[in-house]
């Protein structure tokens, strides 16, 4: 029974009660500590289980007399990772159904069971990469950071000062919150207090303990603010296990073992879209590790963890070289004196981790399920394996303030479009008292929202002056605070005076020209400080000079110039990583698809919008792009669908003019499609939006009304 309390957080079993018998008895299992929840009506049944994050949550429901025919509904619910009956059904091929249990106690071996199965398979997390073969110009999947940042984010958390006393109180008093009414697990965060050791690190991890799964949460989910505070247990895993691996795979006397190659599995149970995306890999594509991993070297053990449903269970099969390790290798250990299931035969195996996949198989004759076989990577791409090494020595310095770790998590999220990640900074700094690291991440925020509808807002030019400004102001005085650094300070003394240059050009209004003037000042400056430091060309600022730079011979009709200059930032061997759509270079990519067009190159169009709509969430900007690119092909109802999309999708300020604009291209586009009433309608949408939120001297209101008047006239003639 402590077991299974052990085991039943983010854990809920919903029993749907009988409709023609006598009600489930729960009792018993409510006495585990399980959230159980019975219910009698079968809608509010499902959208409880809708409301729930399937990332965060494992659902395990039981079916009273009477449900068996919601089973095929049930099943497709990701949230649901078993079925439970209380009589038989015709429904045995369905891999989620896991039996007939009259009685509770019937069901809590089996439950225990499952929900150990499901929480092994969730906490594995992979990013997937793919190599220059298997990608179009842009690769959607991520950029050369996106490719490092388990590495990135592992070496900001453990370099980290330490405080001088009470090293764990974070993360004991997050602990025992979160499990502020489980007392199994109150006494175990008790005992980890009173008794943790550092060397004890993978014992606690490996157990069944606290320990474990909230790093696995944290880990998996990619919460900041949740892995800040476990940053010191995480450190200790770390540095535990690379001891292990030096001890293990490094020595004289471990070289001296007989067996060259060893192999690892590990069996994981993925979301729907994440088995497609690993199933679509092809040989040489990359795999990283987010969390920390246990596999095994057996692979009975692997299979006992290994489902039977045939798309989300899928074994993993990992390849290790022994003679070609090194120290700069990920470490990783068999930790199976530190287990308390030895014969698991375990294996611990560092985030950070990447894999080189060698084989996808959808169907392995061992296993029924998908294989996917890889071999771990001991080294990487030239260029990548420089930007790594620049970042790790060069940005990420040993031994500086919290501040200064806090501002590179947040500037290392910019260029991965991650305003998730973004807001969790900011979110930390809050709570930390980072004052200007936060400052700087609101003014990110303000300015991100305001690209999204520059050209078609009231006053916007107003705000954005006043967030370059704010921008300003928190990087003149954050230097002090992020700490003594030379790069760092000669970076941020850059960005000051490019927001500088560009806040003039609003404030003075001096044309495009100007504009272009102060972007050239701004790529004269990052290209000093990148020649200065040597930055490698899979850097973030290499990307943005030549985008920006492309956008300035767009504005000045250089159409030629600004496709090559588009075409040097694709020339990189790393092109597979080079994906990078931040709103500022959404607007900048958009522009080349102007140059594109202009010169008839409709492959460098079409390639653009399509890995811009792939790569993320499309912003308003670039529907704007993608319809009026196809109304000027005539595709008018591949128009319609993009400026529909503008309307419903982009969650614009009822003000914003591109919303006004949209109707009233709708209303072209229908009119071409001689659909006159549609078009009426459309038209009449953008006059009353117009009229309701702008003043009646707007110029755009005179055209509608001229169109409205124009196809009543057309309609009355016919």
């Amino acid at each position: 029974m402590d077991e299974f309390a052990n085991s039943a957080e983010d854990v809920i079993l919903a029993c749907l009660r009988s409709a023609h018998q006598d009600t489930i008895s729960i009792d018993q299992l409510q006495a585990t500590g399980i959230d159980t929840y019975e219910f009698d009506d079968v809608d509010e049944c499902v959208q409880y289980i809708v409301s729930l994050d399937p990332e965060d949550t494992f659902v395990f429901i039981w079916l009273g007399f009477g449900w068996n025919h919601l089973i095929p509904i049930l099943h497709q619910f990701e949230q649901i990772h078993c079925i439970y009956l209380h009589e038989p059904t015709h429904h045995r091929s369905i891999s989620k159904v896991h039996g007939v249990f009259i009685h509770p106690d019937e069901l809590l071996q089996q439950l225990v069971r499952d929900i150990r199965v499901s929480q092994e398979g969730q906490s594995t997390h992979l990013n997937v990469f793919y190599n220059q073969e298997t990608t179009t110009i842009h690769n959607p999947q991520g950029n050369p950071i996106q490719a490092i940042w388990s590495e990135v984010l592992l070496q900001c958390l453990i370099r980290m000062p330490t405080p001088p006393t009470n090293v764990y109180g974070e993360m004991i008093k997050e602990a025992r919150y979160f499990y502020r009414n489980n007392s199994v697990q109150l006494a175990q965060i008790d005992d980890f207090e009173k008794n943790y050791r550092r060397e004890d690190a993978i014992e606690w991890y490996s157990r069944d303990s606290f320990v474990y799964r909230l790093v696995n949460k944290a880990l998996r989910t990619q919460n900041l603010v949740i892995l800040f505070k476990f940053r010191f247990i995480i450190r200790d895993i770390y540095e535990h296990l690379k001891k292990l691996y030096h001890e293990q795979y490094l020595t004289r006397q471990s070289n001296n073992e007989q067996a060259s190659t060893i192999k690892l599995y590990r069996a994981m149970k993925v979301s729907s879209g994440e088995s497609y995306r690993l199933r679509s890999c092809k040989a040489g594509g990359i795999l990283s590790i987010n969390s920390f991993v246990s596999t095994s070297l057996d692979p009975v053990v692997a299979m006992a963890y290994l489902g039977d449903d045939l798309e989300r269970d899928i074994m993993l099969e990992i390849i290790i070289d022994k003679r070609l390790l090194n120290s700069s290798i990920h470490p990783f250990a068999c930790i199976r004196s530190l287990s308390k299931i030895s014969d698991d035969e375990e294996v611990l195996l560092s985030m950070g981790t990447t894999l080189r996949i060698e084989s996808v198989s959808t169907s392995n004759r061992q296993y029924r399920n998908s294989c996917i076989q890889a071999r771990l990577s001991y080294d990487m791409d030239r260029e990548l394996k420089e930007l790594r090494e620049f970042i790790l020595e060069r940005q990420l310095l040993c031994g500086m303030s919290e501040s200064f770790y806090m501002f590179q998590l947040l500037a290392l999220s910019i260029p991965m479009i991650d305003l998730e990640r973004m807001k969790q900074v900011q979110v930390l700094c809050a709570q930390r008292n980072h004052r200007n690291v936060r400052n700087i991440c609101q003014s990110i925020f303000k300015i991100n929202n305001l690209l999204t509808d520059f050209n078609d807002t009231d006053g916007v030019e107003t705000c954005f002056i006043e967030a370059i400004s704010d921008l300003v102001t928190s990087l003149n005085t954050s230097v002090n605070e992020i700490g003594p650094c030379e790069l760092m300070n000669n970076i941020m003394s850059l960005l000051f005076q490019c927001s500088a240059n560009i806040s003039h050009y609003f404030e003075s209004n001096d044309g495009c020209e100007q504009l272009n003037q102060s972007m050239v000042a701004c790529i004269v400056l990052i290209k000093e400080v990148r020649k200065s430091y040597r930055m490698p060309s899979p850097h973030p600022a290499f990307l943005s000079v030549r985008l920006m730079e492309s956008a300035v011979e767009v504005s000045r009709g250089n159409h030629e110039k600004a496709l090559q200059c588009f075409q040097t930032v694709q020339s990189s061997s790393t092109d597979a990583l080079l994906k990078n759509s931040s709103s500022e270079n959404q607007y900048l990519l958009t522009s080349i698809i102007k140059s594109a067009t202009a010169l008839n190159r409709n492959d460098y169009s079409e390639n653009i919008l399509e890995d811009l709509h792939d790569s993320t969430k499309p912003q308003a900007h670039v529907l704007k792009t993608s319809a009026d690119y196809h109304m000027d092909k005539k595709d008018w109802p591949m128009a319609i669908m993009y400026y529909r999309q503008i309307i419903e999708d982009c969650n614009l300020p009822v003000n914003s003019i591109l919303i006004v604009k949209a109707y009233c291209s709708i209303g072209r586009a229908f009119f071409q499609l001689h659909d006159v009433e549609s078009a009426l309608l459309n038209f009449n949408c953008a006059r009353r939006l117009l009229l309701q939120h702008h003043p009646p001297t707007h110029i755009l209101l005179h055209e509608i009304e001229s169109f409205i008047h124009w196809i009543e006239m057309l309609r009355n003639l016919k």
